[in-house]
């Protein structure tokens, strides 16, 4: 087997459980309907996650530019964020997915399009507009489960 998709397949591994653990980190003060008792601690944890998240990113540049840049790179922190989205129950978890998975592909091929436009590489410009996406993606994710789960609240 090719070592660049041993590789790959690491970096995927650990960028699905990056993603499921940030993901439960932000619903936290969603479940319990805490927003304004934010601590050091849960803020630390949630900022520590988005950078390994961001780490991680970059360490993909190099499977970019081919199809496996959509199965190792987008496919990863939509299932994570999907396993941790299915342990709250309902409907919304298959539409919010594809959802997901349509954004992040179009913001790695909108990166993948700035990049082909340099004549030398430079991967903080890609990577800033990339992992901007990426993390765009998460906030998503938090308004929407504010929004369904709101409609959970006593009157």
């Amino acid at each position: 087997m090719n070592l660049t998709y041993i590789k790959a397949g690491i970096l995927s591994l650990l960028f699905l459980v990056a993603s499921y653990l940030l993901t439960n980190q932000v619903l936290i003060p969603i479940k319990t309907q805490n927003y304004f008792g934010i601590t050091f601690d849960y803020s630390l944890g949630t900022v520590g996650l988005m950078l390994i998240l961001t780490y991680l990113f970059a360490l993909t540049v190099g499977i970019w530019g081919t199809w496996k840049q959509y199965l190792f790179v987008a496919l990863p922190p939509v299932l994570g964020i999907t396993a941790a989205l299915s342990q709250t129950g309902g409907l919304y978890v298959l539409p919010i997915m594809l959802i997901l998975f349509a954004l992040l592909c179009a913001d790695i091929a909108k990166a993948n399009g700035l990049k082909n436009t340099f004549i030398k590489f430079k991967p903080a410009y890609i990577l800033r507009a990339s992992s901007s996406g990426l993390l765009f993606i998460f906030s998503v994710i938090g308004g929407v489960m504010v929004i369904i789960t709101s409609a959970n609240l006593p009157r």
